[in-house]
């Protein structure tokens, strides 16, 4: 099953748009699979970018997701991936 994974990061919250972020997705006939919310520390933008780990670029990256509320958010497209079956 194909999905996407979608990262409201703390400013969509801050902007009160994470309501029309998911919107938009919906209303290209994406459907959520996963929805969670969570505080974004330094320690968990690390594990997130892990596969960035021996790169120059790793401190930069792991340091440009800003701490606060954020959301990461699965998708999948019916179109192209139908729901597993029970």
């Amino acid at each position: 099953m194909e999905r996407t994974l979608i990262l409201a990061k703390p400013d969509a919250y801050s902007r009160s748009l994470s309501g029309e972020i998911l919107a938009r997705f919906e209303s290209k006939g994406l459907r959520p699979v996963a929805l969670a919310v969570l505080t974004m520390t330094r320690e968990l933008a690390e594990r997130h970018y892990a596969e960035h780990l021996e790169k120059p670029f790793f401190g930069e990256l792991a340091s440009s997701s800003p701490p606060g509320r954020s959301s990461p958010w699965c998708w999948r497209d019916p179109r192209r991936s139908p729901p597993r079956a029970s």
